[in-house]
């Protein structure tokens, strides 16, 4: 719940409202937008 409060910027009680499979569900999207990629830009 503090990952998906912290990406998301979602309060408690709206945490609370979500059934155990959507939280697994956004974690993984809250996992995925979080984690960062090398940035592709031009090379010197």
């Amino acid at each position: 719940m503090a990952n998906l409060a912290a990406v998301f910027h979602w309060q408690p009680s709206e945490l609370k409202a979500l059934t155990l499979d959507e939280l697994s569900e956004f974690h993984q999207l809250a996992k995925e937008r979080s984690t960062t990629s090398p940035k592709r830009g031009r090379q010197r």
